[in-house]
């Protein structure tokens, strides 16, 4: 009996069309953006080896978080809207799926490729780092600017 091979995992696959210069327009847009932004080909192997499913599962997990947050603080604190989403992004990483229809600076979301390298980074930091941490980024204008500064520091 013949035995096939499992297919490469997608991620496997975009690294050697990255590195083969063959990625399709739209993917090399994005790409050069998440390079940019300091993503690793282990970065992009932890998210696009990941099945379509898994990846959604990871965003709808974020997007409940955020709005169980959002209903609590208003409930409990009588806070604005735009008041929780300001403290949010000051204490809390924003990610997004990258497009080559939108615009990164300092302050904008993350890529998802990054999302797990920057939990880790803080699942590892002891209470009194954490407080460290929380000091240092109220220096910039919300918790993504200071992660990217961290990144570009080879900190993360």
């Amino acid at each position: 009996m013949i035995k096939l091979s499992k297919p490469l995992p997608r991620g496997y696959i975009l690294l050697k069309l990255e590195k083969a210069n063959k990625l399709k327009r739209e993917l090399f847009i994005v790409f050069k953006m998440l390079r940019a932004e300091g993503v690793t080909d282990s970065d992009i192997l932890s998210w696009w080896n990941l099945s379509n499913k898994e990846q959604h599962e990871i965003i709808q997990k974020d997007i409940r978080f955020i709005k169980s947050f959002t209903k609590t603080f208003i409930k409990k604190a009588n806070h604005r809207l735009d008041e929780i989403y300001n403290f949010m992004e000051k204490v809390f990483p924003q990610f997004i799926q990258y497009s080559s229809k939108i615009d990164i600076s300092k302050t904008s979301p993350l890529p998802y490729e990054l999302k797990k390298r920057v939990q880790g980074y803080f699942e590892l930091r002891s209470i009194e780092e954490l407080n460290t941490i929380k000091a240092n980024s109220e220096n910039f204008p919300n918790m993504n600017a200071y992660i990217r500064y961290l990144i570009k520091n080879k900190k993360i």
